[in-house]
C-alpha cells in the first residue's frame, strides 16, 4: 500500500485489494458476493456503486474527512425517521452521469427529438435539486434542534 498524501487518499495496490477480497470473491470472482464491497453494496445508482467502489479502494487519510464522515454517519443513525425519510428520496434520483452527458452531449444536427431530450433532462434536473433541497432541510432542520 502506498499514500497519495497530495490527495488525502490512500491507494491500495491490486494485491492488497484482490488479497482482503476488497472488491471481489477471490474464489468466484463476484462482485456480488463474499467481498467487503458486496457486503456494504446498497447502493440505487450506478453513480453511487461507483463512488462506494472507489471509496473501498482508495479511503480517505485526511483526519478532518473521515471526522467529517464519522459525524455524518451518527447525524444519520441518531434520528432513524429522518434516515428513511432520507432513502425513501435517494431511491426517487434519476441516474445523474446519464442526465449531465444528455446536456453536454453535441448532436451531429439540431433536431426537434434531441431539443425535446434537453428539456426532459432540464426538468429531471429540477427534479433532482428538489429532492437534494429536501434532503439538506431533513438535516439542517436536525441540526438547528440539537442546537436549541
Amino acid at each position: 500500500m502506498y499514500l497519495l498524501f497530495a490527495l488525502g487518499k490512500m491507494a491500495i495496490d491490486f494485491e492488497t485489494v484482490k488479497n482482503l477480497e476488497l472488491v471481489r470473491d477471490s474464489q468466484t470472482g463476484s462482485q456480488k458476493r463474499n467481498s467487503l464491497y458486496a457486503i456494504m453494496n446498497q447502493t440505487s445508482t450506478a453513480v453511487g456503486a461507483r463512488l462506494l467502489k472507489a471509496n473501498i479502494v482508495q479511503p480517505p487519510t485526511d483526519e478532518a474527512t473521515i471526522n467529517m464522515r464519522l459525524d455524518a454517519i451518527e447525524s444519520i443513525l441518531d434520528n432513524e425517521e429522518n434516515f428513511f425519510s432520507a432513502a425513501e428520496m435517494l431511491s426517487r434520483l434519476t441516474n445523474l452521469d446519464t442526465l449531465i452527458n444528455t446536456l453536454v452531449a453535441t448532436p451531429k444536427r439540431s433536431s426537434p427529438g434531441h431539443t425535446k431530450s434537453c428539456i426532459r433532462t432540464v426538468i429531471s434536473l429540477q427534479h433532482v435539486l428538489a429532492l437534494v433541497s429536501q434532503i439538506c432541510l431533513l438535516y439542517t432542520s436536525d441540526a438547528a434542534d440539537e442546537e436549541d
